[in-house]
């Protein structure tokens, strides 16, 4: 209202909408602040997707680290691939204590479970993270893990079958 005043008595209404300077400002200013929410909506858009991307790369590494761990555990007697309820599993075996570890996917996760045979139950199973796929193949003394397209590498130091793909 202050403003709108100032302008009636220095300028006079008339002689600002006549040449349209105060329309014009408007919508400047309204074409700026409609260009900065657009920009600030597309970066945090962008900043939500790439840091979800770098996420999902984070628990990845970490799961194939976790496996790659296992292999390397002196604990297991053996390493064994065989079929899990969606594809490959890795069956450690463990015969002084008795028990087995099994990593498999299953209903989207990879998952880890403690078993005293190699029957897999998937109600008692942990998840390790999210994934959809898991390959693995034991050649020439090396075992390669692939969990969604992302794989690591290891010397096995004890006996395995071979199979998966």
């Amino acid at each position: 209202m202050f403003l709108l005043t100032l302008f009636e008595r220095n300028l006079g209404l008339k002689k600002l909408f006549k040449d349209g300077g105060l329309i014009f400002q408007l919508i400047t200013y309204a074409m700026l602040i409609v260009s900065v929410m657009f920009l600030t909506i597309c970066g945090a858009g962008l900043y939500r997707s790439v840091n979800s991307n770098r996420d999902f790369s984070e628990n990845i590494r970490d799961s194939l680290s976790y496996i790659q761990s296992q292999i390397l555990n002196e604990n297991s007697d053996r390493i064994e691939i065989s079929e899990g309820p969606e594809g490959d599993m890795l069956v450690f075996e463990n015969s002084d204590e008795g028990y087995n570890i099994l990593i498999y996917c299953f209903g989207g996760s990879l998952c880890e479970e403690i078993s005293a045979g190699k029957d897999y139950h998937t109600e008692r199973a942990e998840e390790i993270c999210e994934a959809e796929e898991l390959k693995t193949s034991i050649e020439n003394g090396l075992i390669s893990v692939h969990v969604d397209n992302r794989f690591t590498c290891c010397a096995v130091r004890c006996g395995g079958s071979e199979g998966g793909e």
